[in-house]
């Protein structure tokens, strides 16, 4: 599936309001870094962030589906 530049535009500009991020393609999607650490990916038009045993209750909190 091709990526929807709108998309990745406006999850960009987004995450960009907040703190630095650059992004980059990667397999079939485009990675997201802060810093040069990826913390997420956008694969068909879906967002997914890097979650770890301490911030998934926050993830789940918020309904945020997990990536598998």
């Amino acid at each position: 599936m091709p990526l929807n530049s709108h998309y990745v535009k406006q999850a960009m500009d987004a995450m960009i309001s907040v703190a630095p991020v650059t992004c980059r393609r990667i397999f079939n999607g485009i990675g997201i870094y802060h810093l040069g650490v990826q913390f997420a990916i956008i694969l068909q038009d879906k967002l997914y962030f890097r979650a770890n045993e301490d911030s998934r209750c926050l993830f789940e909190a918020n309904q945020m589906e997990a990536f598998q």
